[in-house]
């Protein structure tokens, strides 16, 4: 479940930071989270760019996205319907 992921992931941190060394073990985590930010800032800056660019393809992306969510919400309320 969510919780156990969330507590693998706790203890592997805590691994992997006793292996670094803490200060090691925050300069890279530091570096990986911004490596991470620029990416998701230069793919959020294509996503407008194209969306200025090309506004039919954006337009159908946004649907397909909406489609998507709405096939999801759809398939959670019937697991839930289910359930009960």
């Amino acid at each position: 479940s969510q919780d156990d992921l969330k507590k693998l992931a706790e203890e592997t941190c805590r691994k992997v930071e006793n292996i670094f060394g803490t200060q090691n073990f925050v300069q890279i985590y530091n570096l990986i989270r911004k490596n991470l930010k620029l990416k998701r800032n230069k793919r959020k800056q294509e996503e407008k760019l194209m969306a200025v660019v090309n506004p039919m393809r954006n337009a159908k992306r946004k649907m397909r996205i909406a489609a998507k969510q709405r096939a999801n919400k759809k398939r959670k309320i019937m697991t839930f319907k289910m359930g009960r």
